[in-house]
This record gives C-alpha cells, structure tokens and sequence, in this order.
C-alpha cells in the first residue's frame, strides 16, 4: 500500500493546546418603526455571501441571548436581509 497520500495527525500535541473563546460581536435592536421591519427583504445568498454567515450566525444567537429571545431576524437588528437565527430553551 502506498503511504504518499496518507497524511499523519499528532493528536497527543494537538490535545495540549487550550482553546481561547473570543468574545463575539452583538447587535442593537431597531426600534419598532424601523423600515428593515415593513419591506420584503431579498434571501441571503450563502453562494455569494458579502460577509463570513458562520460569523453573522453568531452575532444574531448572541443577541438574542444578550436581549433574552427565543429568536432573532436579522431585520430585527437594521440588516436589509433574510437570516434567522435562534436559541434552545430548556424548562420552558
């Protein structure tokens, strides 16, 4: 068997390195009279998405969590986008 495509993995030294958590970004919420709240808003494109959606994802469940929802558009914070995110409750 030929071993120049394996490729060889040292978890024993990965296992040493702690992770950092990063704080991650929040949003405001726009007040009810907002116009991101009345229009239809395109879809968000994950083929060609003008920002990292991973990274977005997390901002919106971070607000959400920082204003006590359950869930969160992104209209709810000004963006001019279709993107849901929300939270798991436990108890409710």
């Amino acid at each position: 068997m030929s071993t120049e495509n394996i490729v060889l993995y040292d978890t024993e030294e990965a296992a040493k390195v702690k992770p950092t958590a990063s704080p991650v970004e929040t949003f405001d919420l726009v007040p009810p009279d907002h116009s991101a709240l009345y229009k239809v808003l395109p879809e968000f494109d994950f083929e060609n998405a003008p920002i990292n959606a991973n990274s977005f994802a997390s901002a919106l469940v971070e607000t959400c969590k920082k204003h006590n929802g359950i869930g969160l558009s992104a209209n709810q914070c000004g963006f001019d986008i279709v993107f849901l995110s929300w939270v798991q409750v436990k108890n409710m």
